[in-house]
């Protein structure tokens, strides 16, 4: 959370050199952070101090940090100096990405992490971008940071046009690696502009035109490559056309807003300089749009160009990886710099220690970067399903979120209800605000909560949250972080609804009553019990190997085991006072299984595996995924084990020779194929689900305490004293059997016979 302004100095004298007009520059904004700092509260000795002569209205907040997106390290030493002169806390973390910090030209974090959308929408359009060249027109020069780091990200772009506010550079065939090698040159040379560019590099027809022409004349060869059918063209008229371009990639690394919606006006969108050369959503005809820099697009111009097909997030999603990066200097720098004050470090091990983690931290926000573009793809999917939960949501996020519907874009009610008729989905730039506002509500709710959260699952939230050299060096540091609370409650929110989508965390509040951070404590509980960190990690390396398509069913199975799992545990054992009774259960069982599944039943899960296996998974992750459908229905088992006081074998095979017994599989199969496209069909779905799972532990609990030496015993004794109940359940089933069309009410009544040996 925070805010981005701008800083521009709006009144230099004319007369002035432009070493005096740069030095006047420095003082203006040395006057801004003062007067910023002036009004800051401070942390001296963890306590807060107010600044002077104020008047304070506000509660204590001591959290303030800058940063500079043009001249970055010198403008952030300006910064830090007066941060240091002042005595306020945070001395260089202050400002990040000066001379002793993460320098994102050099790391190229911002591009890269935009590059990360990319890859990923390339992904779901099913091309090899590692192997075959594609497409890109750009806005931006190679001296920039984004723009020319992005332009480096991949040795099979072919750069057929791009812009700046100097020049139009055009190359309708260039060759991958020779342009690449050129591009890279003029990244690294000094204040270079695209006409330094080797023109004898340039393709036939090809050229760089200055911006300041009346007209430029159009080759055949662009015309043909860009699809414009005019010979001439102004230089507004020749940027429009790159835009609108029918390339693999728009790429945005420049400063502007040049795409806006056809209902927009140019007045509304507040960037007059790019009035000339702005077009509407519908007009672009890339496949996909790379925002390394701010507002490239007005949302409702993000929104048109997906209607109609095209890939895109939010610049905020898409360029995050620079302020991630900004957040893990500050948060590393609080914890070095206390060394230094305990005298653990010197100033110059200090500096040394931060250079040593440049890549980690890089990659470590990448991973943030990826997963978002995942959570994105996977709510866009669920969404058509489950409209009516992201309904449900929006309305949640307007009362409590702080969501203005209209200033952020987001349809009202009778769009939605038009969307829901024509089976569409949420657009990626929608999701990607929701998301926001979801994550920023979550984290606002569990940091009021935060000290009823599971205490290891904080210090191991806080400890992963750092690289390995300070986790390695210093543990004990790390805990006595000052803003452990903050980074905690983050890094738990990001986790779970990159993993488990935006709604489900409001949804088991709503249906079970619980806290939020009983969500987050249940939810860490699951993944312990399953071993589901190994799982994912598994995963993520088949990232490139295996289609996206297959990627999102392993995720969307792992997704709902995890969902059901969460609801047992939330009704069943709300207090997670055995959670370790439960995680050693599941992992025994999982070693014994075929000695208590049905040849049917392990049958069954080679069919799935083999499946798994010809989409080209990994065998053992095939069925890592497959069993966890069965190691959910052991957390029964091992309930059963805790009230019976059986051996967890015994209870095992009584559980599942019962399921056998009365089709109890069959059935469950079935209540996992009712609908659940509104409120209240997932509602019930989820009860008589809920009660399926207890009428099957309470029939196993019955016949584990008969007398019998075996389990066929011990079942036929627990049936016989319910004859009558168990033989209409039968019948019932045989009807059903007979009927393909399986509703809400035929389980219902089964479940009733089903219960009634046990009430």
């Amino acid at each position: 959370t925070g805010a981005k302004g701008g800083f521009i100095v709006k009144r230099l004298h004319a007369l002035l050199d432009a070493k005096e007009k740069s030095a006047e520059v420095i003082h203006c904004y040395q006057i801004l952070i003062r007067g910023l700092l002036d009004l800051t509260d401070n942390r001296v000795a963890d306590k807060i101090v107010k600044p002077k002569h104020c008047v304070c209205y506000d509660t204590d907040d001591s959290y303030l940090v800058v940063a500079a997106d043009k001249g970055t390290a010198s403008f952030s030493d300006y910064a830090n100096a007066l941060s240091i002169d002042y005595g306020f806390w945070l001395g260089d973390a202050f400002a990040s990405g000066g001379s002793v910090g993460y320098d994102h030209k050099t790391m190229g974090i911002t591009a890269r992490g935009a590059w990360e959308s990319v890859t990923h929408h390339f992904n779901r359009l099913g091309f090899d971008y590692l192997k075959n060249p594609f497409s890109v027109v750009g806005i931006g020069g190679m001296m920039g940071d984004v723009f020319g780091n992005g332009m480096l990200l991949s040795n099979q772009i072919k750069l057929l046009g791009a812009f700046d506010h100097e020049f139009i550079f055009l190359d309708p065939d260039p060759d991958p690696t020779t342009s690449f090698a050129e591009r890279q040159r003029l990244f690294t040379l000094s204040r270079a502009k695209w006409s330094d560019y080797d023109e004898s590099l340039i393709s036939q027809g090809g050229g760089i035109y200055s911006r300041t022409l009346k007209s430029i004349n159009v080759s055949p060869q662009i015309r043909q490559r860009l699809s414009i059918n005019s010979e001439q063209l102004s230089p507004h008229e020749l940027i429009k056309a790159l835009l609108c371009s029918p390339v693999d990639l728009l790429w945005n690394g420049g400063i502007g807003t040049y795409v806006k919606a056809s209902e927009e006006q140019n007045v509304d969108v507040g960037d007059r300089a790019n009035d000339g050369v702005r077009v509407n959503g519908n007009q672009l005809r890339c496949k996909q749009f790379g925002e390394g820099g701010n507002l490239g697009f007005t949302q409702a111009g993000r929104i048109e160009y997906a209607l109609q097909g095209g890939n895109i997030n939010t610049d905020s999603i898409d360029n995050s990886a620079g302020v991630d990066c900004s957040d893990y200097e500050v948060n590393i720098k609080i914890l070095v710099n206390s060394l230094v004050a305990q005298s653990d470090l010197t100033q110059k091990q200090r500096n040394r220690l931060l250079e040593s983690m440049t890549d980690q931290v890089g990659s470590l926000v990448l991973k943030h970067n990826y997963h978002q573009n995942r959570a994105i793809t996977m709510i866009e999917h669920a969404s058509v399903k489950n409209f009516d939960d992201i309904v449900w949501l929006i309305n949640i996020l307007e009362d409590k979120g702080n969501l203005n519907r209209s200033l952020e874009t987001i349809p009202n009610a009778d769009e939605l209800q038009q969307r829901k008729r024509e089976n569409l989905s949420l657009t990626r730039p929608e999701i990607s605000v929701l998301l926001a506002y979801s994550k920023q509500l979550l984290k606002q709710a569990l940091i009021q909560e935060l000290s009823e959260l599971d205490a290891q699952l904080f210090q191991h939230t806080l400890k992963q949250y750092f690289p390995h050299q300070l986790q390695q060096k210093f543990p004990q540091e790390i805990k006595e972080h000052c803003l452990a609370a903050e980074i905690v409650a983050n890094s738990l929110v990001n986790s779970f609804v990159n993993r488990m989508g935006m709604v489900l965390a409001f949804r088991l509040r709503e249906e079970t009553s619980c806290s939020i951070v009983a969500v987050f404590n249940v939810y860490a509980q699951v993944c312990n019990t399953f071993s589901l960190p190994n799982v994912w990690q598994a995963i993520d390396a088949q990232d490139g190997l295996l289609t996206t398509t297959v990627l999102e069913q392993l995720q969307h199975d792992i997704k709902k085991i995890i969902e059901r799992a969460m609801h047992w545990f939330l009704t069943r054992e709300p207090s997670l006072k055995n959670n370790l009774l439960y995680t050693q259960g599941i992992t025994e069982l999982k070693t014994i299984l075929p000695s208590f599944m049905t040849q049917t039943g392990n049958e069954q899960i080679d069919e799935r595996v083999d499946i798994y296996i010809k989409a080209s998974v990994p065998a053992g992750l095939a069925l890592d995924i497959v069993l966890l459908d069965v190691l959910y229905l052991c957390l029964d088992v091992v309930w059963l084990n805790k009230k019976a006081s059986h051996a967890l074998k015994e209870c095992a095979q009584v559980f599942f020779a019962l399921m056998l017994e009365l089709n109890l599989l069959w059935l469950r199969d079935k209540i996992s194929l009712l609908p659940e496209q509104t409120v209240w069909e997932s509602l019930a779905k989820r009860t008589v689900r809920e009660e399926f799972n207890t009428a099957c532990c309470y029939l196993s609990l019955t016949a584990l305490e008969q007398k019998g030496t075996s389990t066929t015993d011990k079942i036929s004794q627990s049936l016989a004293c319910s004859q009558k109940s168990i033989a209409r359940y039968r019948q019932l089933l045989a009807l059903i059997y007979q009927d393909n069309d399986i509703e809400l009410e035929k389980i219902t009544v089964l479940l009733k016979e089903l219960r009634s040996p046990i009430q």
